[in-house]
């Protein structure tokens, strides 16, 4: 896969003009990192690989054409992994793709963990565009907020 393929073009299935920055800069950002995990090594952290960010993108991919609130940041989690946060009042909500390819949705309610669950992300192949709408629809399981509802499903 080529830098090339991690494209950021906006989608029109966000509605809401700050989700769908939020999302473009999310994006933004891992196409950064995947251009140049190096640049994460000054930080004294392990980088995502190129492999754990492609996961992160196409998931952001996703959870963006499913109209999904925008998260507040995604950053690496000094182990080779990556993760995406959001905050809506009280409730913090992370989607962490770990360097072994787990996926984990945790939700807190102030700082009480509520609810801790793996997700299954589709396969990717090397070489594939992470945005290809011929080869699957969005689910309609990803609506509303992602981070409330990945917890609760297979993403297939």
């Amino acid at each position: 896969m080529t830098s090339c393929a991690l494209d950021t073009t906006a989608s029109a299935a966000v509605t809401e003009p700050a989700d769908l920055n939020a999302w473009n800069t999310v994006m933004t950002r891992l196409r950064a990192w995947y251009e140049n995990p190096d640049q994460l090594v000054d930080e004294n952290i392990v980088p995502p690989s190129s492999e754990t960010i492609y996961k992160a993108y196409r998931l952001a991919l996703a959870m963006r054409d499913s109209r999904s609130p925008g998260p507040l940041r995604v950053v690496p989690d000094g182990e080779g992994g990556s993760v995406f946060e959001r905050q809506e009042g009280s409730v913090f909500e992370t989607i962490c793709i770990e360097a072994t390819g787990r996926v984990e949705v945790m939700l807190f309610e102030g700082s009480r963990l509520c609810a801790r669950r793996p997700v299954t992300l589709p396969q990717t192949h090397a070489g594939d565009s992470p945005y290809d709408a011929s080869e699957s629809e969005p689910s309609s399981s990803l609506s509303g907020s992602i981070f409330l509802s990945v917890r609760r499903m297979h993403i297939e």
